[in-house]
């Protein structure tokens, strides 16, 4: 059965900056399962900060590019997901804000948040496993 997988900031920076050994173990969990994978607009935004911070709009677009061609849909913050942020957020107040609303795009159609942030990993939260990639 094919899984849906949310794959967290850092893994982009991994792979975009070729940051080992997470980038070679994200390629090769890739290949050995049958994962659908999604991102959020939420995540683009993140990516591109240190972008424009060096003035760099080719790679804006070079990363964009590489994103939509990777993931099977980029999760918009809607009115459901915003939904999911206030509930998460009232359930999870340690949590901070950005990875709430990371969970909560997560939580539209992915039952897995990839991620290495530690802080995340070990948070228990209803319809989402947390994974790592080490």
């Amino acid at each position: 059965m094919v899984k849906n997988v949310y794959l967290d900031t850092n893994i982009f920076i991994y792979l975009f900056e070729e940051i080992e050994p997470y980038k070679t173990n994200f390629i090769n969990l890739v290949k050995n399962i049958d994962y659908r994978y999604y991102t959020s607009s939420f995540t683009l935004g993140e990516l591109l900060v240190n972008v424009f911070k060096q003035n760099r709009p080719d790679l804006a677009s070079l990363y964009i590019r590489k994103i939509k061609d990777f993931v099977e849909d980029i999760i918009a913050i809607d009115e459901s997901t915003s939904i999911d942020y206030a509930k998460t957020r009232a359930s999870f107040p340690k949590i901070s804000k950005p990875d709430v609303l990371h969970i909560s795009c997560a939580l539209q159609k992915c039952e897995i948040f990839l991620t290495n942030d530690e802080r995340l990993l070990n948070c228990v939260i209803p319809g989402l496993k947390m994974k790592g990639i080490l």
